[in-house]
């Protein structure tokens, strides 16, 4: 059996389960954070807690909650194709600059400023946001954006000749499976290529 703790009637009962780092709400107190994973009954009789075994029992809840609430919103569509768990994304924790990995955040959570967001503002319908930059009548989403779009081809090849010497089956992934594993394994090359295109995108935009 796991660890076990002899949980006193205090807000510190609340403070053994801030190590799981979980989303359930601080509102519900000690009884109710120990009700929601079934453990209500240990609380109210200060029985021993295994604390490991309610860890994974919040933690396993939560990836749960997290997959069902992304699912709900078409917003996050690209998110929750790329990212099949929750956790922390390997590029916060690499050398990587602070407006790279902002880019790569905002590109995961579809709120980078290419047409798919900054068409929302406008109130355009999702397909009839249109690429600006080649002008070629297609929706400028992440695919678009990364992969597809003509007005980056140059800049497009030195990146994807970088990475074909890292992923050997590079031209057999799909898409979305490019993105995943450019966001799991190689989000320094990412986030530089992303830059670069962006501010030579806004160059175009703006000029």
């Amino acid at each position: 059996m796991g660890q076990e703790c002899k949980l006193p009637v205090s807000p510190n009962t609340q403070s053994l389960f801030k190590q799981c780092n979980t989303a359930i709400p601080s509102f519900l107190g000690d009884s109710g954070i120990l009700i929601a994973v079934g453990k209500g009954n240990s609380y109210n009789r200060l029985e021993p807690v295994d604390i490991d075994g309610t860890k994974s029992i919040i933690v396993n809840q939560e990836k749960l909650s997290w997959a069902d609430s992304i699912k709900d919103k078409p917003k996050l569509d690209f998110l929750a194709n790329i990212k099949p768990a929750i956790g922390a994304e390997p590029y916060l924790k690499m050398n990587i600059t602070r407006y790279e990995q902002s880019l790569l955040c905002q590109l995961r959570y579809g709120i980078l400023q290419i047409q798919l967001e900054t068409g929302r503002y406008q109130g355009q319908v999702r397909n009839d946001r249109h690429c600006k930059i080649c002008e070629g009548g297609v929706l400028e989403d992440q695919y678009h954006f990364v992969f597809k779009c003509p007005a980056y081809t140059l800049r497009r090849g030195i990146f994807i000749d970088r990475i074909k010497d890292k992923v050997v089956n590079w031209n057999t992934l799909s898409e979305t499976e490019k993105f995943t594993k450019l966001f799991n394994e190689h989000p320094r090359l990412l986030g530089k290529f992303v830059k670069d295109i962006f501010l030579y995108r806004k160059s175009i935009i703006y000029k």
